[in-house]
């Protein structure tokens, strides 16, 4: 059946709403996906939404209004970071036209300590309970149990639209798990979490990591990196996404600190240049506003044509 999937792109939920939209168009078509800036519980904020296209969509599937739901753009979204940014429009996912690219990352100046007793803190990421959102991993940089491996910076702005995936090689022998940020390494000092995942340390050898759908610009001087850090305190992830299945969460499996020194590469899916943007004409749903509130300027999301230009 047709379906509209929504998320936001620090949702908790946001990995498998790109799977299942994924997989039900692969399978036959008729869905649309829609990804705004913020968490898991700004997707009933009324501010974000003036008119829900929710209520639009079951008008025109359930009872034959012909108001243009199912002529809206395959997928909408805006830039993580930018709400007051653009509403921009793919007939797929990722958009077509897109690169990727390759880059080796600096190993770490010392090695990692795994202590389940004291794990990292959680800080930003796409949660329900705890901290969550773009968060700076800058204040967990200083502990022993968190690494950074750095990119070299990024000459021109670029866009990254798709997954990301890292291969780190271990060192030293440790066990215990680990919790992998794709974060950006601003030229004001800031480091940005992105995207992270819940990986598994057994010893000396090579893991894999894939990180959830993203849609972000990264600014000249930008560094792309991953901050690697013990186990994080109540925290519950995917991993593997898109694609297989698995959750990790509780505390670290190992029974005492360990060590280990990843050092890596980042391979990016869906990087270009930040001048050659896909579409950004306005969805055929919703002409487009904007409105100041307590999160800043924001770019009001999609609704049905009925509803009236500007209203905010």
């Amino acid at each position: 059946a047709p379906v509209l999937h929504v998320s936001m792109w620090y949702d908790f939920f946001q990995a498998s709403a790109f799977k299942a939209f994924g997989r039900l168009q692969a399978a036959r078509g008729d869905q649309k996906l829609i990804v705004l800036d913020g968490t898991h519980y700004d997707i009933d904020d009324p501010e974000l939404w003036p008119t829900k296209p929710m209520f639009a969509w079951f008008d025109h599937w359930l009872k034959g209004d012909a108001n243009g739901a199912d002529a809206w753009p395959t997928v909408q979204y805006v830039l993580a970071g930018q709400p007051e940014g653009p509403l921009r429009s793919s007939p797929a996912w990722p958009p077509a036209g897109t690169v990727s690219t390759a880059s080796t990352l600096s190993a770490p100046p010392r090695a990692l300590t795994i202590d389940p007793a004291a794990p990292a803190p959680t800080l930003g990421g796409s949660h329900l309970t705890v901290s969550s959102g773009m968060k700076d991993q800058t204040p967990l940089l200083g502990r022993d149990d968190v690494v950074e491996l750095q990119g070299d910076e990024l000459p021109a702005a670029a866009l990254m639209l798709g997954t990301a995936e890292a291969v780190l090689t271990v060192l030293e022998s440790g066990t215990g798990d680990m919790v992998v940020k794709l974060v950006d390494r601003r030229p004001d000092g800031e480091v940005r979490l992105l995207r992270e995942a819940v990986v598994t340390l057994t010893g000396v050898g090579t893991l894999s990591v894939s990180f959830a759908p993203l849609a972000y610009e990264f600014g000249a001087g930008s560094a792309p990196g991953l901050v690697v850090a013990g186990f994080t305190a109540r925290l519950s992830i995917p991993t593997r996404m898109p694609g297989g299945a698995g959750w990790f969460t509780g505390a670290a499996k190992s029974d005492g600190p360990a060590q280990g020194q990843p050092v890596g590469v980042l391979r990016w899916r869906g990087i270009r240049p930040a001048g050659r943007r896909s579409s950004r004409a306005r969805p055929s749903a919703r002409p487009g506003c904007a409105r100041r509130s307590r999160r800043g300027t924001r770019r009001c999301a999609p609704s049905p044509p009925s509803s009236r230009r500007g209203r905010c």
